[in-house]
């Protein structure tokens, strides 16, 4: 069993009888659990660092995972085959981007950054009856109009 590691950052909030703040890892773990005991189906595709147990090198090969892509993928049940939304997990404050990718989807609106639970389900809930936000009815282009 491993044992959580506190910053000095946390020990001094700690002793100061304040909780330490989440990590990203704490965050997207309770997302999941919330998403999942509300129905949803969740896969999960963030990046694990992987260290080798004799020398401790960080290895990123063969871990399958693209710069941009979302932390959770996430649907529920009843939404039309192959409609997924992609969320980015973020602990709470400043969002700090890991790559460029992930910040120009997420500018893009084609990633959902989420800072907890309740912003996650207001995302899946989404204005048109639980579908996200108009993934079945994008807007027009532009030109349409003009015929």
């Amino acid at each position: 069993m491993s044992r959580k590691k506190f910053s000095k950052h946390d020990l001094k909030r700690i002793a100061n009888g304040q909780l330490p703040r989440p990590t990203e890892d704490d965050t997207q773990a309770l997302i999941v659990d919330g998403l999942r005991f509300h129905g949803c189906l969740v896969l999960v595709t963030s990046r694990r660092v992987k260290r080798c147990r004799s020398c401790g090198a960080v290895n990123h090969v063969g871990d399958g995972a693209s710069k941009g892509i979302g932390d959770l993928l996430v649907r529920r049940p009843g939404w039309p085959r192959g409609v997924w939304l992609q969320f980015e997990v973020k602990r709470e404050g400043a969002i700090k981007w890991t790559s460029k990718e992930q910040q120009l989807l997420a500018e893009a609106g084609d990633v959902t950054v989420v800072q907890s639970l309740d912003e996650a389900l207001a995302a899946v809930d989404g204005p048109d009856g639980g579908l996200g936000v108009g993934c079945l009815t994008p807007p027009p282009p532009p030109w349409f109009g003009s015929f």
